[in-house]
C-alpha cells in the first residue's frame, strides 16, 4: 500500500502539465531517479495508486497518459464511470468516429493508441529521455517554446550554478527546414550565457550531425533503444 499519494500527484503534475503522455517505462525511471532507493516494483505500485486516484491512465501497450488527453483522443464518454482499480489497463486500440453528410457521427475503424500518440507527441517523448536522465535536479519544465520542444532548469547547489537546458528533436523529414531555422538563430556570444545555457539537438539521423552549425549547441544526440538511458551523445561541443 502506498501512503502519502499527494507527493507523487504533485510530482507527476509537474511533468504532465507540459508533457501529457509518457511511455510507462519513462515514468517508472523518473520515479526511481527522483526518489532514491525506490525499486521498479515500488515505482509501478505508485503508478497503480495514481491511476486509482484518477491522476493517470495506464494502457495495455505501455503508455501512461493523462485522463484529459485520453478523452480528447477517444471521445470516450464512459471513462468517468470506470472503476480504475490497481490493475486496470485501458485498451491499446481506440475507436475513431467520422462525421457523415447528415452531421451525425459514425463509427470508424479502430486505430492503435501508440500511432496516435507517437504521431503527435514523438518530439516531446524523445526529449523526455534526457529530462528524466537528469532528475531530480530538473525544475520549471516548459514545452514548445519555439523552436525548442522542451526546456527546463537544473537546480543550483552550493557553488554549482543551475543551467537552462533547451532541447529539440528533429525528425529526418523536417531536417532541412528546422536546421535552417536553428542555424539562423542568434548564437550565444556572451561568456556568462554560454556557461549557463545548454542547447541540445536530438537527431533522428545521427549521421547528419555535421549539418548542425548553430554555435550555441552543446550536445548532439540520437535516440538509441539499446542504451540504458535510451539516448546517446553523438557530439559533445561543450569542451
Amino acid at each position: 500500500m502506498i501512503y502519502g499519494i499527494e507527493e507523487y500527484e504533485k510530482f507527476t503534475h509537474d511533468i504532465y502539465s507540459q508533457i501529457p503522455v509518457l511511455k510507462t517505462e519513462q515514468l517508472v525511471k523518473a520515479i526511481m531517479k527522483t526518489y532514491d532507493g525506490f525499486t521498479e516494483m515500488v515505482a509501478y505500485e505508485i503508478l497503480f495508486a495514481l491511476q486509482s486516484n484518477h491522476r493517470i491512465l495506464l494502457s495495455e501497450d505501455g503508455w501512461a497518459i493523462t485522463k484529459q488527453l485520453y478523452k480528447s483522443i477517444t471521445n470516450d464518454k464512459f471513462l468517468d464511470s470506470l472503476h480504475l482499480n490497481n490493475r486496470y489497463y485501458i485498451g491499446q486500440y481506440v475507436n475513431k468516429y467520422g462525421q457523415n453528410g447528415s452531421g451525425k457521427y459514425t463509427k470508424g475503424k479502430d486505430v492503435k493508441l501508440e500511432s496516435l500518440l507517437m504521431n503527435k507527441y514523438k518530439r516531446l517523448i524523445n526529449c523526455a529521455w534526457l529530462l528524466i536522465d537528469m532528475m531530480p535536479e530538473c525544475e520549471r519544465i516548459v514545452s514548445f517554446t519555439n523552436p525548442w520542444d522542451l526546456s527546463f532548469i537544473t537546480t543550483s547547489e552550493g557553488n554549482k550554478q543551475g543551467k537552462l537546458y533547451q532541447l529539440i528533436y528533429i525528425p529526418e523529414k523536417d531536417e532541412s527546414a528546422t536546421l535552417s531555422l536553428l542555424n539562423s538563430m542568434c548564437n550565444i556570444d556572451k561568456p556568462e550565457l554560454r556557461d549557463s545555457i545548454r542547447r541540445i539537438v536530438i537527431l533522428e539521423n545521427e549521421n547528419h550531425a555535421f549539418k548542425v552549425q548553430q554555435i550555441g549547441v552543446k550536445f548532439i544526440c540520437s535516440i538509441d533503444e539499446n542504451e540504458e538511458s535510451k539516448y546517446k551523445i553523438i557530439e559533445n561541443r561543450s569542451e
